[in-house]
């Protein structure tokens, strides 16, 4: 009994319903689905790696799809309550944190709307800081999206 559904990291998008590329969207019969991390690291690659907040998007962007399950966090704290471990680096507690609380992708639509927030919030960072930059009498480029899909799509239309 193979799952219906199996993450990999590659070769599992691509083409559309009954193209060639259909083809390798199954696994002996398992439908083949990009997994998280990978998708954060393909999000990233489109980012030039010298922008100074890229790291800061990535780790929200995570933050947005992954949650925190409440009980291991609080059966966490109260371990450390209780053995007196409450003077903890900010290091010791992320590493306390990736060892024994799990996390959870919870509803698409609830993920969606944080990736959505967590995104205008970079635009309006963006807005404020092309802004300040003009005022200062620097020279500034438009902010508007480049990407070559979204440039293909408006020239469609």
């Amino acid at each position: 009994n193979l799952p219906k559904v199996i993450y990999v990291d590659k070769m599992c998008c691509g083409g559309t319903e009954g193209s060639r590329a259909d083809a390798v969207r199954y696994f002996y019969g398992m439908l083949k689905k990009l997994d998280v991390f990978h998708l954060i690291q393909r999000i990233g690659k489109e980012i030039n790696c010298e922008h100074p907040r890229k790291g800061d998007f990535l780790k929200r962007l995570s933050e947005c799809i992954f949650t925190l399950v409440q009980e291991d966090v609080d059966a966490l704290k109260q371990a450390r309550d209780s053995g007196g471990y409450n003077n903890l680096t900010p290091k010791q507690e992320k590493a306390d944190k990736l060892r024994y609380v799990r996390t959870k992708i919870e509803n698409p639509e609830r993920i969606v709307s944080k990736i959505l927030v967590v995104v205008k919030g970079q635009i309006a960072i963006d807005r404020e800081a092309k802004k300040q930059s003009m005022m200062a009498g620097d020279a500034c480029e438009d902010i508007n999206t480049a990407h070559r899909a979204t440039l293909s799509s408006r020239r469609k239309s």
